[in-house]
């Protein structure tokens, strides 16, 4: 068995997980009603999506993906939505979840949240932020294969095929609007701005 829980007040780390596996996700009967599903680590992350109407499940750790339930993923749209830790391991997780899904041949995608006081949450995220503007971050999410995480003296995450700068609509003292040269497009993870690319250039 596995057991879970998540801090009340705002400290690091917000999630504890004591070490066991499960035979399901958290919210697994999700799988089979959606088409699109999004994977986080805590079971009230998991609750939160679900209550503003984003199918989601929950690992309880990334020691739960060893689960062979992993399989009812297959054909489904996953994405993978682990918290902005200061000390990256939300990073860590996905990276591991990751690597589980493509063993299996499960295609998906990560999602990743702006970083507010260096970190972040769903649960954070939800208490500032508005359906639609998480419906961009799933819009503007990152196929993992291209994903690679390069420490700066602002530990910023860039990806291949596109390029990280201040923000010009919204105060920012670091990088943090994506330009997407495939797509032709832009998102601020900030202020959540987004947009064709020429209105920027």
């Amino acid at each position: 068995f596995s057991i879970t829980s998540r801090a009340i007040i705002d400290i690091d780390p917000p999630h504890y997980h004591l070490p066991g596996t499960i035979e399901y996700f958290y919210n697994h009967n999700v799988i089979e009603k959606s088409e699109k599903i999004i994977i986080v680590e805590s079971p009230i992350d998991c609750i939160i999506l679900n209550q503003n109407g984003f199918p989601a499940i929950a690992t309880m750790g990334t020691h739960a993906i060893k689960t062979k339930k992993i399989i009812d993923l297959l054909a489904k749209e996953v994405f993978i939505c682990f918290d902005q830790d200061i000390n990256n391991a939300g990073l860590s997780g996905t990276m591991s979840v990751s690597n589980v899904l493509k063993e299996y041949k499960i295609k998906h995608r990560m999602v990743v949240l702006p970083r507010e006081d260096g970190k972040n949450d769903v649960a954070k995220y939800f208490k500032t932020h508005t359906v639609q503007e998480f419906k961009n971050l799933l819009d503007n999410s990152i196929v993992v294969d291209k994903f690679k995480a390069k420490k700066t003296s602002q530990d910023i995450l860039t990806v291949d095929g596109s390029e990280k700068i201040i923000c010009p609509f919204h105060g920012d003292n670091k990088p943090s609007l994506v330009i997407y040269y495939k797509t032709k497009s832009y998102y601020c993870f900030g202020c959540g701005k987004y947009g064709p690319i020429s209105e920027i250039t």
